[in-house]
């Protein structure tokens, strides 16, 4: 369900599904990639929640640049809206992170800051967590720099309605339901346009910038010791983690930590793959949360 919520006083759009009968305290958190809009995520939040036969409750897609008039939100807001989101539970659930492209980078900068918050695992997917620069098209980087990416807003804005119709109707066709009906809503919202793909372009000229060589204080407890709870999903064919990205964390981490996507799966998996990401994440989902159940029972029983 889509909902509006309060964040840290901002007006956040967020889709959740609540478990009528949760089997624990342990929420999953979907963090989205740039630009966050939740609807890209709901056949993904959707189709795991039914995998996980509807016992977890699952959250997602806050995405707060979608509500706040011409207000833009740096990488840094976006960390901060999370860790104010985390915050909001008031100490009563343990999560699980899933952060998708940037939303990895997010998700982990939160548990870096925060290591006070339960979070019994990050699920990192086509985790843009390291030299994102080198994987952006020529073209994006031209038009993400300031003036330029204001100037692409304009001329989005100025195109005739019936040209932005025809070429939306000719999208759609390769779109999931959930996708098509948000390119759909697009058409009524022509004002709000030009605001959406400012930002899109400021967030990834900040990303592009911020996000440089990998920051292993990210992944380690300390210099020696790589954090258990974590868990890297790359794909095969991904310009922004290409596999020289995946062998490297493999190295750092090399205890079934990194895992490779299926062939065909893209970085932008919620377009036309969210099937088969959301399977390989219940599969996932299932040992940790079937672990973190028998180490509760455990405690439960010592008590």
């Amino acid at each position: 369900m889509k909902q509006i919520i309060e964040v840290g006083g901002i007006r956040t759009e967020a889709f959740v599904l609540r478990a009528e009968e949760p089997v624990s305290d342990i929420t999953l958190v979907v963090v989205p990639g740039n630009p966050g809009a939740i609807e890209f995520y709901v056949e993904f939040i959707t189709e795991l929640f039914h995998l996980l036969e509807q016992r977890y409750s699952i959250v997602g897609g806050h995405a707060p640049q979608q509500l706040n008039g011409d207000a833009i939100y740096t990488l840094q807001d976006q960390i901060r809206h999370k860790i104010d989101y985390l915050d909001s539970f008031g100490g009563k659930s343990r999560f699980v992170l899933m952060g998708h492209s940037v939303g990895a980078y997010i998700s982990l900068q939160v548990t870096k800051r925060r290591p006070d918050f339960p979070i019994l695992k990050v699920i990192n997917l086509f985790p843009t967590v390291r030299d994102l620069y080198q994987g952006l098209p020529p073209p994006v980087k031209v038009i993400m720099r300031p003036g330029l990416r204001q100037l692409i807003g304009c001329i989005v804005h100025c195109i005739p309605t019936f040209v932005k119709r025809a070429i939306l109707s000719l999208a759609r066709s390769n779109f999931d339901q959930s996708t098509r009906e948000l390119v759909t809503g697009m058409l009524k919202y022509f004002l709000f346009v030009i605001v959406i793909v400012i930002n899109v372009l400021y967030m990834a000229y900040l990303e592009a910038y911020e996000i440089l060589d990998l920051d292993e204080d990210l992944l380690r407890h300390d210099e020696h010791e790589v954090r258990p709870t974590l868990l890297f999903l790359y794909g095969r064919t991904d310009p922004y983690t290409p596999m020289e990205f995946h062998d490297a964390m493999k190295m750092l981490m090399p205890d079934g930590h990194v895992h490779l996507a299926e062939e065909e799966v893209p970085h932008a998996f919620v377009l036309k793959h969210s099937s088969p990401v959301a399977r390989r994440v219940a599969h996932f989902l299932e040992d940790i949360l079937e672990h973190q159940q028998e180490v509760d029972d455990e405690e439960e029983n010592k008590a």
